[in-house]
C-alpha cells in the first residue's frame, strides 16, 4: 500500500483514519496477540498517513 501510495502521481486531497481493531472482551481478557495487532495497525497507519502526507505536500497541500 505505501509503495502504491509513494508513486501515485494524482494529488491525494483527502485522508480519512478509520483504521483499528476491536474484540469484544474485557480489557483484562486480552493477550499479547490481541495487542500486538493493535501495534500492527497503528504502524501501518503511521506509514500510510506519511505517505499521503508526502503526496499532499508535493502537490500544495490537503486535508
Amino acid at each position: 500500500m505505501v509503495a502504491r501510495l509513494e508513486n501515485e502521481s494524482r494529488h491525494i486531497n483527502y485522508l480519512v483514519n478509520a483504521a483499528g481493531f476491536f474484540k469484544p472482551v474485557s480489557f483484562l481478557e486480552h493477550s499479547k496477540e490481541d495487542y500486538g495487532h493493535q501495534l500492527d495497525i497503528n504502524k501501518a497507519l503511521f506509514f500510510i498517513t506519511q505517505s499521503v502526507a508526502k503526496n499532499m505536500q508535493h502537490h500544495g497541500g490537503g486535508v
